[in-house]
């Protein structure tokens, strides 16, 4: 209060001071301190008069500061104007153009419904995720109050939760005021329990909030602002016609294609009950971008390949599917390659001619393979070559010896030839970074305790 009046006393004293110079800055703090002194959040200009002294009706004075700066003035306002108290309650509080842009980027952000977003409650709206991340929900207005969520970056000032709670504080005084002014509002009590309340940009309405039964304002928003943009010179590419449920619609095609057209992903992002209801979206909103011409092209790639070769290979749809190249030479190279890796994940360059200490067994007639291809890497054979990509199936070659020596016994183990494989198939996995090795170990170890994997036991005989 001493700072508040302060200013007021060495304005009053300026008042008819010609060569006095009040700043912008000057303004803002003159706006805060009659906001803090009336307990009134939004002054009148009334008010600031009596503040500075000026009697009822008068001209603010002359040294009060102007539009200078062409690029900082508001729409609708001239170089030389005095700068309005409407500009300076925007310093303070969200205008209507900054609620829905902050609604339109949480829209982008969190692919719910305008309804969904105009719904959140700010005294449950928010729950810790990780130590990164924070879980934001609001009820769905139309599904009989139940929970959406989004994920949300805690430190990300543009993220839901960062918007959400930069309105929070922004407006804690409109709020504060509100409660023991509720006549100022149409609808009291969903401005107080909404982060959507700011300064109304009609003339007859102080306070303005997203109803959540009527969010329509955020889509004429959207469509104004596409309209601006198309229409200023400085526009490199135009944007078609939008509204806000586009968002969730981009969303939802996004999700589905890069989850593999999983339907329960994309159920879990849209926050449906059923998956029925996610199957009926997907068709009837999802696809409009997602073509599902690229959906039955598997089948059509399937048929095709079974009616060419009489087999299918998965590989090769997916590929297709994805627009890879598929000419004769690349399938080619893609059949040798499978030709070539043996079972412990090594390529052997001449499967047809092992060395006689690696296949002791083998007839040497060039048509007949090795049979010890679980060994190429154990047995440091000359014509088997380790890869980066070889890493999952040495590990697994590796958990497999682990099974066996449990299985057989320290003793039995360490007279067999399993034992030096097991500590060769060691030493080969250590030009790999630990963490994956032992990732990949751990997932061939959980496989063969519960048994869906089934390790070889009688490999390399004829």
């Amino acid at each position: 209060m001493a700072e508040t009046f302060w200013i007021f006393q060495s304005l009053r004293g300026r008042r008819e001071d010609p060569d006095f110079q009040m700043s912008e800055a000057d303004a803002h703090a003159t706006y805060r301190a009659v906001a803090a002194a009336s307990g009134y959040p939004l002054p009148t200009v009334q008010m600031v008069r009596g503040a500075l002294g000026l009697a009822p009706g008068t001209k603010l004075p002359s040294w009060w500061p102007h539009y200078v700066d062409p690029s900082s003035i508001p729409e609708g306002r001239l170089v030389g104007g005095l700068i309005s108290l409407r500009a300076l309650a925007a310093g303070l509080y969200p205008t209507t153009q900054d609620l829905m842009k902050c609604a339109l980027l949480c829209l982008g952000r969190s692919a719910w419904n305008p309804g969904t977003l105009s719904s959140l409650d700010i005294a449950n709206w928010c729950s810790r995720y990780d130590e990164r991340a924070i879980w934001v929900f609001s009820r769905k207005w139309r599904s009989g109050g139940a929970y959406q969520y989004t994920v949300s970056n805690e430190r990300e000032r543009t993220s839901v939760y960062g918007i959400i709670c930069k309105l929070i504080e922004r407006t804690k005084a409109l709020r504060s005021w509100l409660k023991t002014n509720r006549d100022a509002h149409p609808t009291p009590d969903i401005a107080l329990r909404s982060p959507w309340l700011g300064m109304s940009d009609r003339v007859n309405l102080l306070l303005m909030t997203v109803d959540p039964g009527n969010s329509f304002i955020i889509n004429r928003h959207l469509k104004s602002a596409i309209a601006k943009h198309n229409q200023s010179p400085d526009s490199k590419a135009l944007v078609g016609d939008m509204n806000c449920t586009d968002f969730r619609d981009i969303a939802a095609e996004w999700t589905y294609r890069n989850s593999r057209y999983s339907m329960w992903i994309t159920m879990v992002l849209l926050g449906h009950k059923h998956l029925s209801t996610t199957r009926i979206y997907v068709a009837t909103r999802a696809s409009r971008r997602e073509s599902h011409a690229a959906v039955s092209s598997v089948m059509d790639d399937v048929f095709q390949q079974i009616s060419e070769s009489h087999r299918w290979d998965p590989t090769l749809t997916r590929a297709a599917v994805e627009g890879m190249d598929l000419s004769e030479d690349a399938i080619a190279r893609l059949n040798s390659y499978r030709d070539q890796r043996t079972y412990d994940g090594s390529v052997c360059s001449d499967p047809f001619h092992p060395p006689r200490r690696i296949d002791p067994s083998h007839p040497g007639d060039g048509k007949t393979r090795c049979i010890q291809g679980h060994r190429c890497a154990a047995a440091c054979c000359p014509n088997g070559h380790v890869f980066k990509e070889s890493l999952s199936w040495l590990a697994r070659r590796t958990a497999e010896l682990e099974w066996l020596e449990q299985k057989l016994g320290a003793v039995r183990f360490s007279t067999s030839t399993e034992k030096e494989d097991l500590s060769e198939l060691q030493r080969t996995l250590s030009q790999w970074p630990e963490v994956e090795v032992q990732r990949e170990l751990q997932h061939w170890r959980e496989k063969l305790a519960d048994g869906s994997h089934r390790p070889l036991r009688f490999a390399g005989r004829r």
